[in-house]
């Protein structure tokens, strides 16, 4: 249904979408429980215009801005809220909580960082963002996944909002980055029609919000859009869907000779979370007399979040067939090498993990932080001892023979030559 909308009423019973004439999307929903309103604000874009790293780059400057005397952060602050942000492969999200009275505010900041956003670019803030982003992959470094290239996690996951995670982008890259370049991004996706606006919360039933007059390119805007009604069972994520596709990556390199065999996972918290957990540190042990007969150097760990993850098993070798073949072998005969006695000793480990942990804060923090949404405060660590504690063979061995399978994993070869005829990487 067609209709003037100069100024649309927020009082609805179910959520709504709006596009704009200027092709912004708008999706509204109205909740009362706490007196706050929450904005998701995605810029989406093609990765392969740009050089890996610009749209972090603009996500961190996006914060340097200032309106009215006041740093974007500095207002959200003061308007009893908070911010934050992250780039994906293909989009660019912030997200920020603000009270109820000041989403009028909040909409004319992201128009006003929007609008002005090359304007506002000094050298001396392009420099700094800089900086801090590569202290921020220096901190990557220490972390488990640190060696892994940021594009094997979005190229497997393109298409999964969980797994498709941040973008940090490349030191490189980072380098050669201009004004120009930051301002010919901004041009062509910090604008309304590769935007869409997700509002959700107690947003005053007696004000009235006029996107089109806000988010305007020009002072002649029309006021007409395209009004759609939605039932509360929408999705109102992107159109994401999950189609995991095995691929086959090749990432030059005269230095290394690496395999990375990459499966997804199940989600964080699920019981086969903790058997695809189990199994992975099997397949690595010392024990486990068919890799250490094959490869100097084999390791493996997995990752989850609360909607699904992905397990990542790093083998060191010259030749990437035979490391395939020698995991088939494995893979189909786990019933041979996994026993109950060494999910005793996984058991007994988990004990003594816990027990350091709560020794240890930094360690703790991270293990509350994972499991803070299932359960709370130190019930976090008494949880995580009972799940593995229930762990049984049989299962193990099921999850095994069902979801760990060559045909269902994506590889990435780095070498000097395109062993395995992947895709090759730039």
């Amino acid at each position: 249904m067609s209709l003037i909308i100069g100024l649309i009423s927020l009082v609805w019973a179910s959520p709504r979408a709006f596009i704009l004439d200027n092709g912004m999307q708008v999706v509204l929903e109205e909740t009362t429980h706490i007196p706050q309103a929450s904005m998701q604000l995605h810029f989406s874009f093609a990765p392969e215009r740009y050089p890996e790293g610009l749209p972090h780059l603009v996500e961190h400057l996006l914060f340097e801005m200032e309106k009215d005397g006041l740093s974007y952060d500095a207002w959200v602050e003061k308007s009893r809220g908070s911010s934050n942000a992250k780039t994906r492969w293909s989009e660019l999200i912030i997200e920020t909580t603000v009270h109820k009275d000041s989403v009028q505010g909040l909409l004319e900041w992201e128009a006003h960082r929007m609008k002005g956003f090359c304007d506002s670019l000094t050298t001396k803030n392009i420099e700094n963002q800089k900086m801090v982003i590569v202290q921020e992959m220096l901190n990557l470094e220490f972390r488990h996944l640190g060696s892994v290239p940021d594009r094997l996690r979005k190229a497997v996951f393109s298409a999964e909002p969980v797994l498709g995670a941040e973008v940090m982008g490349s030191i490189p890259d980072l380098e050669s980055i201009q004004k120009e370049d930051l301002c010919q991004f901004a041009s062509e996706v910090l604008i309304p029609s590769r935007a869409r606006l997700h509002l959700v919360g107690a947003i005053s039933a007696d004000k009235s919000l006029d996107f089109e007059a806000i988010f305007s390119e020009s002072k002649t805007t029309s006021l007409k859009g395209e009004v759609m009604q939605m039932s509360s069972s929408v999705d109102y994520r992107p159109e994401y869907v999950s189609t995991y596709q095995p691929t086959r990556w090749f990432l030059p390199s005269e230095n290394d000779s690496i395999l990375y065999v990459v499966w997804p996972a199940p989600a964080y918290g699920s019981a086969m979370e903790i058997a695809s957990d189990f199994i992975m540190e099997q397949m690595v042990s010392v024990q486990n007399s068919v890799f250490a007969e094959n490869f100097t150097s084999v390791s493996g760990w997995s990752e989850n979040d609360l909607s699904c993850g992905w397990r990542v098993l790093e083998i060191e070798t010259e030749d990437p067939e035979q490391a395939l073949r020698v995991l088939a072998l494995l893979l189909g005969s786990g019933e041979l090498w996994l026993d109950a006695e060494d999910i005793q000793l996984f058991q007994i480990k988990t004990r003594s993990l816990i027990a350091k942990l709560s020794l240890k804060n930094t360690e703790r923090a991270r293990l509350l932080g994972e499991c803070s949404s299932i359960e709370k405060g130190a019930t976090c660590l008494v949880w995580e001892e009972t799940r593995r504690r229930e762990l049984r063979l049989e299962e193990a061995v099921a999850f095994l023979q069902a979801d760990y399978s060559l045909d269902s994993a994506s590889l990435l070869w780095i070498g000097a030559e395109n062993k395995l005829e992947g895709e090759r990487l730039p």
